[in-house]
């Protein structure tokens, strides 16, 4: 089978508009990123924004269309009671009821949507005396004001347990605790070495202990002397180079090949 190139697959992010690597590592990455957050944030902020515009026209769309059947039954209850049959009283009588049951089913969505809208953030204090904010279903705790709102600690001791709030936040004590630009205090504690047993030879009671001793003898320090030499120079006072005369015939030997009769 002959080999070929296959290229890098590659992952779209519609919140960032931007391409990158398919992976899982690339993703959790990029994922993490305060940039990735904010955008994801501000793309949920707007859709939220925009299906509030669209809830509002279905209700306005809505409350015109039940002014214009509450209109059209009005007259038609005055075409009945003029002069109408039985048949015109039913009609009336059955129209009029889905308008009730409109009306009634409209109000009880109102209630429910009202009712959602529940605060769900607490404010609270430490032992230090700092202020946090918690939410009562997420447990999540945080030193900044939300912005969706949240319940005062006044509001809390005046309404109890009325609304919610437990009596005591016992997921935590608050957030966590602010950096200090100098460090912590940390207690400093004596490390303790264990003991090892060596195994070694325990004393016998009943042994004598024989005691050997030892010749405290001093050494002998050797003394090392130095040794002088005499002055080479001529003991005459004169100062003039002294030569030893040779002897004649001394040299009178030498070293030399002879000659021979044939040379």
């Amino acid at each position: 089978m002959a080999d070929y190139w296959k290229s890098q697959p590659k992952k779209f992010c519609e919140a960032c508009k931007c391409w990158f690597a398919d992976n899982k590592a690339s993703i959790d990455f990029h994922e993490r990123g305060k940039n990735h957050q904010a955008n994801v944030q501000k793309r949920i902020t707007e859709i939220m924004k925009k299906g509030k515009k669209m809830h509002k026209a279905q209700q306005n769309y809505e409350n015109i269309m039940d002014g214009i059947n509450q209109a059209a039954l009005q007259a038609y209850q005055k075409d009945v009671e003029s002069g109408g049959s039985k048949l015109d009283k039913l009609r009336y009588e059955a129209e009029e009821a889905k308008l009730k049951e409109r009306t009634t089913e409209k109000e009880r969505e109102n209630s429910l949507a009202a009712t959602s809208q529940v605060i769900t953030w607490f404010e609270a204090v430490t032992e230090g005396g700092d202020t946090y904010y918690w939410n009562m279903e997420t447990g999540e705790s945080s030193w900044e004001k939300p912005t969706s709102g949240y319940v005062p600690l006044s509001e809390q001791e005046e309404g109890g347990n009325d609304d919610g709030a437990p009596e005591e936040h016992k997921s935590g004590m608050g957030p966590m605790p602010k950096a200090n630009p100098y460090g912590e205090w940390q207690e400093v504690r004596p490390k303790v070495t264990p003991q090892i047993d060596l195994q070694l030879p325990q004393k016998q009671d009943g042994v004598e202990e024989v005691v050997i001793s030892v010749p405290n003898d001093v050494p002998t320090k050797v003394k090392f002397l130095e040794k002088t030499v005499g002055s080479l120079e001529s003991e005459d006072d004169n100062g003039s180079s002294v030569f030893k005369k040779r002897k004649p015939g001394s040299h009178s030997r030498r070293n030399v090949r002879q000659r021979t009769d044939d040379e």
